[in-house]
């Protein structure tokens, strides 16, 4: 079984090769190099929001602590703290590591959070020139995985 620095290397090895892919192909292609189905699940919903959570925090946006797990056929929700989420702690560690690392490890990492809806809701709202910091994020839904995730040890 691979670490969590790990599978959050594997998820950034394999967004980086396909840029144009799809959630569902890259849930795939983690699939492909044996990360089971609900670890995919974690990594494309923390890794890209870790990623932007670091760099837009670093321009002053106002970021949420916790996030929402919503069940899309019975609309059960449930709340949780990314800090409690180890893919979350470790992908800020990476997005840092790589932002430290020279240009391109710093396009890297904003490929990579350019996955998330947090990035791409900031570049809609700064796509007049606005500033950034001027922004503020509300808690991120998340419909891919089950709220009960969030029961399991």
């Amino acid at each position: 079984m691979q670490n969590v620095s790990e599978l959050v290397d594997a998820f950034v090895q394999q967004a980086l090769q396909h840029p144009q892919g799809s959630t569902d192909e890259l849930v795939t292609s983690l699939r492909a190099i044996d990360i089971d189905d609900e670890t995919a699940e974690c990594l494309v919903a923390f890794v890209p929001m870790a990623f932007a959570h670091v760099i837009l925090g670093d321009l002053g946006v106002a970021l949420p602590s916790a996030f929402l797990l919503r069940d899309p056929d019975t609309g059960a929700t449930a709340r949780g703290a990314l800090q409690d989420e180890p893919i979350f702690r470790a992908a800020c560690v990476r997005a840092r590591t790589m932002l430290e690392s020279g240009a391109d490890g710093q396009q890297s990492a904003r490929e990579i959070a350019s996955g998330s809806a947090e990035w791409n809701v900031i570049a809609q709202l700064t796509q007049n020139g606005s500033d950034p910091s001027a922004c503020g994020l509300t808690e991120a839904v998340l419909m891919r995985l089950s709220p009960s995730y969030l029961s399991k040890p």
